[in-house]
C-alpha cells in the first residue's frame, strides 16, 4: 500500500436529498429524517397487477429535468456551490489547486436502453471540460469572490478504488508540492431512468414485491485537503489519517456467496491505524457503512463483522453508522457523503468516538476504508 501522509480536512460542501447545505442536510440526518419521494418509474405489484412507483431519494427540485451527464454536473455544480462557501479565507489564490473527481463511467453504447440517451452518446469526462466547470462553481462573482487556480482535475472510478484512491492522488500532489490544496469529490446519481432499469433488471430495487433491496439517491459532496495545518479560527474539520483499498474476489460480479474477507481485511486494517485498541486514547469502533439494504450487502457486513468479532472481542461494540437511511444509496459519491456526516458530528461533539472508519463496498473487486480523526 502506498505510503499516506495525514492532511486536514479543511472545508465541506454536500447535496444530496435532505439539501444543499452540509450543515442543514448532516443536522436533518441526525434528527433521522427523509424526504423519500416516488420516482418517474414504475414496476408492476404482482398481487395487484398494477404498476406501482419507485421510492427514492432525488435532489428535491434542483435536478429535475436533468439526464445522463447533465445531471451529474448540475449535482457537481450543486455539491461545489456549497464548498465555495466554506472555503478557507485565505484562498492561496497565487497558490494552484488539485481536484480529484470520481465519477461514474459514461454509458455503454451497448445498453439496450442507451437510444433514448443519444445527447450523451460518444461524450466522456475530459479533463479540459471538468477543469473549466470547477473552476466557474468554485469562482463567485465581485471584487472579493472566491478564485481558486483549479489547474489540474484527475478523475477515478469505483474499479480503481474510488474515493480512496482520489485520496491517495491528492496525498500525492500536495506531497510532492504541485497543488498546495486539493478538491476531492464524487458524483453519482441511481434515481435517473437508465440506472433504474439497470437495477430492476437486476432485481436490485426495493419495490412492493421485494423489500429487501436498495432505495436509489443521488448525491455529490467534497471536501478540500491540505497539509496538517491549523486553520484560524477553528482548526480543520478533522484530520485524515489512512487510507486502505483491497480486493475480493466473492465479488457480486461474479456470482458467488459473499463471504466478506477483503472488507474484513480493509477493516480491520482501518481499525487498527485509527486508534489504540487498549489503553487512555482507546476508543469505541465506529464504521460508517455503505451497506444500502440488499441482501448481497448484508451477507458482506455480516461475514466482514463477524470475522472482525472472531479477531479480538472489542469488535463486538461496534458503533455502524448506515447514511443510505437517511439519502438512499448514493453509488460512487457514498463514501463522502458518510465522511460528511463525521465531520458534523466532530463539530457538533455527538460523536461516539474520536475516530471514524468509513468502508466502500462496490460491485466490483475494489473493498476500501480510510480513517477520520476528530481535529479537536
Amino acid at each position: 500500500m502506498p505510503s499516506f501522509s495525514p492532511l486536514s480536512i479543511t472545508a465541506l460542501g454536500l447535496a444530496c436529498s435532505l439539501g444543499t447545505d452540509a450543515v442543514l442536510a448532516c443536522a436533518a440526518a441526525r434528527a433521522g429524517l427523509t424526504r423519500v419521494r416516488d420516482l418517474p418509474f414504475t414496476v408492476k405489484d404482482e398481487e395487484t397487477n398494477e404498476d406501482e412507483p419507485v421510492s427514492g431519494h432525488p435532489v428535491p427540485g434542483l435536478t429535475a429535468g436533468f439526464e445522463g451527464q447533465g445531471r451529474l454536473s448540475r449535482l457537481m455544480q450543486l455539491g461545489l456551490a456549497d464548498l465555495a462557501t466554506r472555503m478557507p479565507d485565505d484562498p492561496l489564490a497565487d497558490a494552484p489547486y488539485g481536484c480529484v473527481l470520481v465519477l461514474p463511467d459514461p454509458p455503454l453504447a451497448e445498453d439496450p436502453a442507451y437510444e433514448i440517451y443519444a445527447d450523451d452518446r460518444a461524450q466522456t469526462w475530459p479533463a479540459e471540460p471538468l477543469t473549466q466547470l470547477v473552476r466557474a462553481c468554485l469562482s463567485s462573482p465581485g471584487p472579493d469572490g472566491l478564485a481558486p487556480q483549479v489547474q489540474t482535475v484527475h478523475r477515478v472510478g469505483e474499479a480503481e478504488g474510488g474515493v480512496a484512491a482520489a485520496f491517495q492522488r491528492a496525498a500525492a500532489w500536495i506531497e510532492a508540492g504541485p497543488c498546495a490544496r486539493c478538491i476531492v469529490g464524487a458524483v453519482d446519481s441511481l434515481v435517473h431512468p437508465r440506472a433504474l432499469r439497470s437495477l430492476q433488471a437486476d432485481d436490485r430495487l426495493k419495490t412492493p414485491d421485494q423489500p429487501a433491496g436498495l432505495m436509489p439517491g443521488e448525491a455529490s459532496a467534497f471536501v478540500l485537503l491540505e497539509r496538517q495545518v491549523s486553520t484560524p479560527p477553528t482548526g480543520p474539520l478533522g484530520i485524515l489519517t489512512q487510507v486502505h483499498i483491497g480486493d475480493e474476489p466473492n465479488h457480486r460480479e461474479t456470482g458467488e456467496p459473499p463471504l466478506g474477507r477483503g472488507l474484513a481485511e480493509v477493516l480491520q486494517a482501518a481499525f487498527e491505524d485509527a486508534a489504540p485498541s487498549t489503553g487512555p486514547d482507546a476508543d469505541v469502533p465506529w464504521l460508517l457503512s455503505d451497506h444500502n439494504g440488499e441482501p448481497y450487502r448484508a451477507a458482506e457486513l455480516g461475514h466482514a463483522l463477524m470475522r472482525l468479532c472472531a479477531s479480538a472481542p472489542r469488535y463486538q461494540q461496534t458503533e455502524i453508522w448506515y447514511p443510505a437511511l437517511h439519502v438512499g444509496d448514493t453509488g460512487l459519491a457514498s463514501g463522502l457523503v458518510g465522511l460528511s456526516l463525521v465531520l458534523r458530528a466532530f463539530a457538533r461533539g455527538y460523536k461516539p468516538a474520536r475516530h471514524a472508519v468509513i468502508a466502500t463496498s462496490g460491485d466490483g473487486r475494489a473493498r476500501t476504508t480510510f480513517c477520520v480523526q476528530d481535529a479537536s
